[in-house]
């Protein structure tokens, strides 16, 4: 066929196998009762089974071992680390009437369960004679520049199950939040913790919500292309027993939900959707050619249970991928998913060959509205694609130069708070502290305490901190230099604070020995001491000497890397055992590893998907042919990215491996439909046109099916989630254009190295 002339827009009937009641798929409709009802009867356990619980501790997030979570620990341990919630709020009376105010906001947070009353560091308890000492001391922790806005710092007690007493988190920030508020209605609570709960609390919303949006659209869809109530319900049960199913067994591995699980329902919901799409476009093909039901079943399972369980298969290889990053949330999402995706690939055989036949009603799904027209245009597409394959080549190749150009210009995104929508509270929170506290980002520097603490240390410890205030630099967005730490503070400012409570004007603090100074220190603000030094709580003998470092956390990628950078040479000159930690370095370098990741996951994705689809069809030239078509619009998206100054996160770097494996699906089901057209007797033309009107049909209808689905993560709240649906979209309509386009063009190419 070279001519459009001979190419005729018809209905591809359905041929016989050789041997149709033989096989596989007649070992599933003879059996379909049992099967259906062992899987029901799972999925009832399951259902009553699937209680699960995110894990919302900072630890997971990173690989076990990570060397950067042993300090981190040693921060957590002395000094409550990330468990230290700030109450800010704007007061233009707050040297005045206002510090009346806020030692009764105070009092009310001490007695909150979950706050350990002794750590609430707040500028009420500077002296009142001269406070200024103190307000130096505190500036940019607990008090403005300008001196109108303040902050309260509370350390939270250690969460303890065995505690019966202690309130959960979550209902203690509740608690601080509603006091807050209530004391001004402009305050702002934040904080790792706070962070970390809102975070996951919006999480869990999101999972409710991303279930029954992308549920109802995609039951819109399956309507809409098949006008059938049977099939409608066919894919939704088939759904819900693989969604079941996969939270039940997570549940017996012991599996928490991550920061990014909150897409399981939506993703398994369209990958069982999309694997049933081949199946009715083909059993409606086999009812079209007069077959009955049961025959049209095994016709339609002699031609697809296989390419459906490689697709599902290549599905959780392109998700098991992620099992081989390093940050906590995408493995855990990896291997959930990969679970989900083969045991989708059960419940379809355990149930679709039951409900098919199950009555009489509504046996047969009809054609969609437009299917006619749909049917030329891939009839024109095949008659194209064979008159000019150098344009399709030389357009490929075109697409790849730019996408790869692309992708040097990729950058990460850092700030934390941009994981989430600009309005959420979280975000205007940050706001508020960057704007009137000097920055958000909190990170520290744990130095061993001497055997004995004298001014010698206590002089290392000041020109320390002078070489961080003057030497650490960055680049702003101008070009401009500035100092990269807004404020840096330790033992030494809080000891030089001391002058303010001396009754000798600041002469017995300044000449009395240092275990005076701190003992006086401890007894007129004991959370300042606690916050800049810890000791052992039997001996008392200092164990740590910490720095407090701010700076701003909505900055670029390359300033922090810098800022960090710096920091760390400075103190390995000055403390050679000193350790840089803290919530802001960790995520910076959690965000640095994503992008390596990325290419780590896709090189494997890419490796699995090959091995399998030679391991399938006993060809490494047809893998070959699959690689490039799938592979392609992912690179072209995420070098558009790069061209659009779009930069990555956390959804953003898991969509290469995980589009790769899903796209792949197309190709797998046309090799496998090729095939059988080739050992029929068909020319390598003709089999290709047949393909593209069969399966072609089919590959529209599931990846329309897919992007629509995957469409209802724009939905969440978290800009991980939508930024994942909405290129996962994009990169499986590019592989469907490059399987429907690119992908005949290169079998036409390799048919010599194929053997069929």
């Amino acid at each position: 066929m070279t001519k459009e002339s001979t190419l005729e827009v018809s209905t591809p009937t359905v041929s016989p196998l050789s041997s149709p009641d033989i096989g596989f798929s007649v070992f599933l409709v003879a059996y379909r009762w049992p099967l259906m009802l062992l899987s029901l009867v799972l999925a009832g356990w399951c259902f009553l089974h699937q209680e699960m619980h995110f894990d919302r501790s900072i630890e997971k997030m990173f690989a076990p071992g990570d060397p950067l979570l042993a300090p981190f620990h040693q921060l957590r341990q002395e000094f409550g680390g990330e468990e230290v919630v700030v109450v800010a709020y704007h007061d233009p009376q707050l040297l005045t009437t206002g510090i009346k105010r806020l030692r009764e906001l105070r009092a009310k947070l001490k007695a909150v369960p979950g706050i350990d009353p002794a750590s609430i560091l707040s500028l009420d308890m500077a002296p009142l004679k001269n406070p200024e000492p103190f307000l130096d001391f505190l500036e940019g922790l607990a008090v403005s520049s300008d001196r109108r806005t303040t902050a309260l710092l509370c350390s939270l007690k250690p969460e303890n199950a065995a505690d019966a007493t202690l309130p959960p988190r979550t209902e203690t920030l509740s608690t601080i939040r509603k006091l807050a508020l209530a004391h001004d209605p402009t305050a702002v609570v934040v904080g790792e913790a706070v962070m970390v709960a809102d975070g996951f609390n919006y999480l869990e919303a999101d999972g409710v919500l991303l279930a029954n949006a992308t549920t109802g659209l995609l039951m819109l869809v399956i309507i809409l292309l098949f006008r059938s109530l049977r099939w409608t319900l066919i894919p939704l049960a088939v759904v819900f027993t693989s969604l079941w199913w996969t939270r039940g067994s997570l549940v017996l591995l012991n599996f928490q939900l991550s920061m990014v699980s909150s897409m399981l329902t939506a993703i398994i919901t369209v990958i069982g959707i999309a694997t049933i799409i081949h199946f009715i476009v083909r059993y409606r093909s086999g009812r079209q050619a007069g077959f009955t039901p049961e025959r049209a079943v095994i016709l339609a399972g002699n031609l697809l249970w296989v390419p459906i369980a490689w697709s599902c298969f290549t599905d959780a290889v392109g998700f098991g991928a992620l099992w081989f990053s390093q940050v906590g949330p995408v493995q855990s999402f990896g291997l959930m998913m990969a679970l989900g995706a083969v045991l989708t690939l059960l419940a379809v055989m355990g149930l679709v060959p039951g409900l098919a036949l199950l009555g009489r009603f509504d046996q047969t799904p009809r054609r969609a509205w437009g299917e006619g027209g749909l049917d030329w245009g891939l009839s024109k597409i095949s008659w194209h694609i064979q008159q000019r394959p150098q344009w399709v080549i030389g357009l490929s190749l075109l697409l790849t130069a730019l996408g790869v150009a692309g992708l040097f210009r990729l950058e990460i995104e850092t700030d934390f708070t941009k994981n989430f929508r600009s309005n959420s509270p979280i975000v205007t929170s940050y706001q508020f502290i960057e704007e009137h506290l000097g920055g958000a980002g909190a990170w520290d520097i744990l130095i061993p305490a001497p055997e004995r603490l004298n001014d010698d240390f206590l002089d290392r410890l000041r020109f320390l901190q002078e070489r961080l205030r003057t030497e650490v630099l960055v680049t702003d967005a101008n070009g401009q230099q500035r100092n990269g730490l807004t404020k840096v503070v330790s033992l030494v400012d809080a000891l030089d604070s001391m002058e303010a409570v001396d009754p000798l004007g600041g002469t017995l603090a300044r000449f009395s020995p240092i275990k005076l100074r701190m003992r006086l220190l401890e007894k007129t603000v004991a959370p300042f001491a606690r916050a800049v030094y810890s000791s052992d709580p039997q001996t008392g003998e200092l164990r740590t000497i910490r720095v407090l470092l701010r700076s701003l956390e909505q900055q670029p990628a390359a300033a922090k890397t810098q800022l960090i950078a710096q920091v760390r040479q400075i103190v390995k000159e000055e403390f050679p055992e000193a350790k840089v930690t803290g919530f802001f370095v960790l995520l910076a370098s959690l965000i640095q590893s994503l992008l390596a990741d990325q290419w780590l996951t896709f090189g494997l994705a890419m490796l699995g998907v090959f091995l399998m689809i030679s391991v399938a069809f006993r060809s490494p030239a047809l893998a070959l042919a699959a690689l490039f078509p799938n592979a392609l619009p992912i690179v072209v998206v995420l070098g558009g990215m790069g061209w659009l100054g779009f930069k990555l996160n956390m959804g953003a770097v898991m969509i290469a491996s995980v589009s790769m494996g899903l796209a792949v699906d197309s190709s797998i089901h046309y090799f496998s439909a090729l095939k059988h057209e080739m050992l029929s007797g068909f020319s390598l033309e003709e089999s290709l046109h047949q393909v593209h009107l069969s399966v072609g049909r089919a590959m529209v209808f599931s990846n329309l099916a897919l992007m629509v689905g995957f469409s209802a993560l724009c939905l969440s709240h978290f800009i991980p989630t939508i930024y994942f649906g909405v290129l996962v979209s994009l990169s499986l309509f590019g592989g469907l254009l490059g399987n429907l386009i690119l992908l005949p063009v290169l079998l036409r190419y390799s048919a010599r190295f194929i053997r069929w």
